[in-house]
């Protein structure tokens, strides 16, 4: 009975501090709130920083609605948030602006849990998380980080994404226009070049093309010369056959007028030695004749 007496006993000091001593609670560090609570309440009582404030309300959504936020995730990439006024929401590349995810996302009111923590405003997001464990985003009034939280109920389960840029998004479209704008004069002069390139790429084939039709021309006339000369040569060899067999042909003939003439000449001799013969022999005949 003397148990249950501290018990409740315990609950009214707890409630007198925090709703009885205002003052106390406004002025007193969180660690003097906890240290007082930690005396009375085994086990310990783990309390939001009093210090710590939150965006909420309308300036969460104009913060939201207003700007690009870029966070660096737990894989050290930078993914830059753009938030919409229908709920949707798109994660790009950073600074690229390469649209890497979509989703939704809902605005959830602050509420508190119990006499320790209250819940601020947070969003939570159905979608593309850039590889973040989880879906509910706590904005401090640190501009430099962000708590993403597990159990949204549990003041300890959180961790931090560093906010790496923060602009309005009428800075990115500007930014994102005139990146456009350099690689549209980026993608000319590579077109430009490109075209200028394939130009001197087609002369060249051109040019190629022409020293490989002259020396097919040239090779050919090489080849009709060659032609020429081989049948000029066996022309000229047969054209030097042919005087040759007419001069074999012609001495042939004059070898048979000589023989010819030869026999002629022989046979005029031999009649003529014969004739002489003859008329010496007649004479003879005559001398004995006349002897006698």
């Amino acid at each position: 009975m003397s148990l249950l007496k501290n018990k409740y006993l315990k609950k009214f000091l707890i409630l007198v501090i925090l709703f009885c001593a205002p003052n106390v609670y406004a002025n007193s560090s969180s660690k003097t709130l906890e240290g007082i609570l930690n005396s009375i309440i085994p086990g310990g009582v783990k309390l939001s920083s009093s210090d710590e404030q939150y965006i909420t309300g309308e300036n969460l959504k104009k913060l939201l609605f207003s700007n690009e936020i870029t966070i660096k995730t737990e894989e050290s990439q930078r993914h830059a948030y753009q938030f919409n006024s229908n709920m949707t929401y798109e994660v790009f590349s950073y600074p690229q602006r390469n649209l890497l995810g979509i989703g939704t996302w809902k605005i959830r009111s602050g509420f508190q849990v119990d006499l320790t923590y209250t819940v601020p405003d947070h969003i939570y997001l159905e979608g593309f998380k850039s590889g973040l464990r989880d879906s509910y985003f706590i904005f401090v009034s640190n501009p430099k980080i962000i708590k993403v939280v597990g159990n949204i109920q549990n003041p300890n389960d959180y961790v931090v994404a560093e906010i790496v840029s923060e602009l309005p998004k009428t800075k990115v479209e500007q930014i994102v226009k005139e990146r456009i704008a350099k690689e549209r004069v980026e993608q000319e002069r590579l077109e430009k070049k490109q075209a200028e390139l394939e130009r001197l790429e087609r002369i060249e084939k051109e040019i190629i093309a022409k020293e490989l039709a002259e020396q097919e021309r040239l090779a050919k006339i090489q080849v009709l010369e060659i032609n020429r000369l081989v049948a000029e040569k066996r022309l000229e060899k047969e054209r030097l056959e042919k005087i040759k067999e007419e001069e074999k042909r012609n001495q042939a003939i004059l070898n048979n007028f000589l023989i010819i003439g030869l026999i002629i000449l022989l046979y005029f001799i031999w009649k003529k030695i014969k004739l002489k013969k003859e008329i010496n022999a007649r004479n003879f005949c005559l001398k004995i004749m006349e002897k006698d």
